[in-house]
């Protein structure tokens, strides 16, 4: 152990395995890895997911990265000890291995695109995978929603909704440009980062255009033809209800692979964090799951309509429509 940049101790990572993410010159590998092959994790930046764990790492030149590994991974615990997993925690283990491996190729296939995290690569420490990415400077949504300009009833004003989405969508059209498109299948304002290495959000929000990075790729699918690692492996991943379009909620109905691998399951999530920036509160109030519903959030969501959404200026009427289009039941 020896002491991070914040003070606390950090954890020294020491890499067995390292293949980087894009093609370099055979003659410059072995430096090419050294970069990464010893790490100091900076134990207060460990951030706990549905899709695994990022911790702020640092090589020996005093480069950040992101590290992602998977739930439960012993790099991340204070004081490591020998694998006592369960055969149910070990499997549960492998399958969370197999979903960051899938993670990777799809990071992979969008990290040229300036609305996503560059990738460096995948390796092993400790006999556990990990990917190295960049670090994102910047703001969440999340905590930059309070930021976002308002008009009189207290409520991010049509403008600044719409030019949200506008970024957004520009992310996502992004993603499915490519020769494999890819569909993220978690949007959320937390896994919205508003960079702020160029521009404050100060700047960004004054001008009201935005600097985006989608981040957290754990639930992410490429719409290739062919079965992926996570069909393969039978790994399903369940998005957080707030946002989530039904599909995503559910894996027992008909044709539900093809709808869960559909960008329309992106349209959905970023109509619902539309909505609750412009309404203050989201289209469906999850917490009223319960027998009525058969403890079903994917119920809720295409037996009952979306609450309803008003414009509070006619300029934002547009705007009101595409957002109620987006949440519709069809």
């Amino acid at each position: 152990m020896t002491e991070s940049k914040t003070g606390s101790p950090a954890k020294l990572i020491r890499l067995e395995t390292f293949d980087t993410a894009i093609a370099i010159d055979p003659a410059g590998e072995d430096a090419a890895k050294r970069r990464f092959m010893t790490l100091l994790l900076d134990p207060r930046s460990i951030s706990r997911g549905n899709n695994g764990c990022v911790a702020r790492v640092r090589n020996t030149a005093g480069e950040t990265f992101a590290m992602k590994v998977p739930t439960g991974c012993k790099l991340i615990e204070e004081q490591p000890t020998e694998d006592v997993r369960s055969p149910e925690e070990t499997s549960r283990h492998l399958a969370d291995s197999a979903a960051l491996f899938e993670e990777y190729r799809n990071l992979c296939a969008v990290s040229h695109l300036r609305w996503f995290p560059r990738v460096y690569g995948y390796g092993t420490s400790q006999g556990e995978p990990l990917i190295l990415m960049e670090w994102v400077k910047g703001v969440s949504l999340a905590d930059a929603v309070q930021d976002l300009p308002r008009d009189a009833s207290d409520n991010v004003c049509g403008r600044g909704v719409a030019a949200i989405g506008r970024a957004v969508s520009r992310a996502l059209i992004g993603a499915q440009n490519l020769s494999t498109p890819i569909v993220h299948r978690d949007l959320s304002p937390a896994n919205i980062i508003l960079r702020t290495a160029d521009r404050t959000v100060t700047e960004q929000v004054a001008a009201l255009d935005f600097d985006l990075c989608l981040i957290d790729m754990g639930s992410s699918v490429a719409r290739a033809p062919e079965s992926t690692l996570t069909m393969r492996t039978d790994i399903w991943r369940f998005a957080p209800p707030a946002y989530a379009a039904p599909e995503m909620l559910t894996q027992d109905v008909p044709g539900i692979v093809a709808k869960r691998r559909d960008p329309a399951v992106d349209v959905y999530a970023l109509c619902s964090l539309l909505y609750e920036l412009y309404a203050g509160r989201l289209p469906y109030d999850v917490s009223t799951v319960d027998s009525a519903t058969g403890g079903s959030y994917y119920l809720l969501k295409t037996q009952q309509a979306p609450r309803g959404l008003q414009p509070r200026e006619a300029a934002d009427q547009p705007l009101v429509d595409i957002i109620m289009r987006g949440l519709a039941i069809e």
